[in-house]
């Protein structure tokens, strides 16, 4: 996975610049939303990093999407 990843971060760069972008940087993470990392800084990211990472809130709509497909889900398995 890291080095999946490692690649990835060599990549990034030249595919935004043949899509006609501006790129003056570009960084690939792993991002770990339900359990422990596996890998470390800086090629992790948390949960609780998403927000301040992406400057933007992430984490809420994610979870209000869980919890719409978990009581869903909830609601199948009663029904069976």
């Amino acid at each position: 996975m890291l080095r999946d990843l490692r690649c990835l971060q060599m990549l990034i760069k030249s595919y935004g610049e043949q899509r006609q972008m501006r790129v003056q940087m570009a960084e690939a993470r792993i991002i770990f939303y339900y359990g422990q990392c596996s890998v470390g800084p800086p090629w992790a990211l948390t949960r609780s990093d998403l927000d301040e990472h992406f400057g933007a809130l992430v984490a809420e709509p994610v979870e209000c999407v869980n919890n719409y497909f978990k009581e869903r889900l909830n609601e199948l398995l009663a029904s069976a």
